[in-house]
């Protein structure tokens, strides 16, 4: 006869196996993407002759506190790698003395809070920035053409155009501009900042800066065709985000159903969930399906990114 405990261990692992399914499923994607984009990288390079650097962000994710380190800068939180793991582990300690004492849906429930708050919400703010970023970027370079045309040099350009920016693109500008004075070549300043957010409209600027830098001649034809490029590439977004919106709404409706349905069931019936709560194999079932539910609505957020 199978006990409670151990049909409870069961799910748990269950669940975890689940979960270690779907970061190797998304490790190998990430992995051939990443390969994808360093192929990109080394053509540009061998194209604009650019020095080969063994001292790129992207290098230095080979471990897991650099890649942690990366991350906390990217979404603005001021904790270093270490004090993050301890705060994690801090967490977990935490859920685990709740799930003991209170119960493991407290205990369940402390866990996913914490990670909303901790690691949902500031992903979500980092990915807003870089929105503006890149809404930013066309009316910027537009700016530094203007100034070409009057006669400028392309550091006098951006200079004139950084003064009429906002946020969040006028500190990102600014923070080049101090590079430069400290010696960085203006090119590899746009590339470091490019490197950070990861943002490829700014890795076209700093490509078209250093050829310019390094082989003379203006960049202006070669600065409105990136803003020709930027502004169809959000056109053709803005089409698709419209004609896939019915599938978008359909996505969140199914990711939403069943949460919604579990609610109103305790508002309605907290006894019948008790009920199976109380019950190994009920305890068990609602595990799976907690597992199960949470990763159907993680592959369909994953879909409606992608469109």
């Amino acid at each position: 006869m199978v006990t409670r405990g151990e049909a409870l261990i069961s799910a748990i692992l269950f669940l975890i196996a689940l979960l270690m399914m779907l970061g190797a499923v998304l490790s190998v994607i990430r992995a051939q993407r990443q390969e994808q984009i360093a192929k990109v990288h080394q053509r540009l390079a061998a194209v604009a002759f650019l020095p080969q650097e063994t001292s790129k962000p992207d290098a230095q994710l080979g471990t897991l506190t650099a890649a942690l380190d990366l991350w906390l800068k990217r979404v603005g939180l001021n904790v270093s790698p270490n004090m993050a793991l301890l705060m994690l582990a801090g967490v977990v300690l935490m859920g685990v003395l709740l799930w003991q004492n209170l119960g493991a849906l407290v205990g369940i429930g402390w866990c996913v809070l914490a990670t909303v708050v901790t690691v949902l919400v500031p992903q979500v703010r980092y990915r807003q920035k870089v929105n503006r970023l890149v809404e930013q970027i066309p009316l910027f370079i537009d700016q530094v053409v203007r100034g070409l045309v009057t006669g400028r040099n392309i550091e006098g350009a951006i200079k004139m155009a950084t003064e009429d920016l906002r946020e969040p693109l006028r500190s990102v500008v600014i923070r080049a501009q101090q590079n430069v004075e400290l010696g960085v070549d203006l090119g590899d300043a746009f590339r470091e900042a490019a490197q950070f957010y990861d943002i490829k409209e700014l890795h076209l600027l700093a490509l078209t800066i250093h050829s310019s830098r390094v082989y003379g001649g203006s960049p202006r034809e070669m600065l409105e065709s990136i803003v020709s490029m930027i502004r169809q590439r959000q056109q053709a977004q803005e089409e698709l985000k419209a004609l896939t919106g019915e599938t978008r709404v359909t996505a969140w409706v199914l990711g939403l159903t069943p949460g919604v349905l579990v609610a109103y069931m305790l508002w309605q019936n907290p006894k019948y969930m008790m009920t199976m709560w109380d019950n190994s194999t009920g305890q068990a079932v609602l595990v799976v399906a907690a597992g199960l539910q949470a990763l159907g609505a993680l592959v369909m957020w994953r879909m409606i990114k992608s469109l």
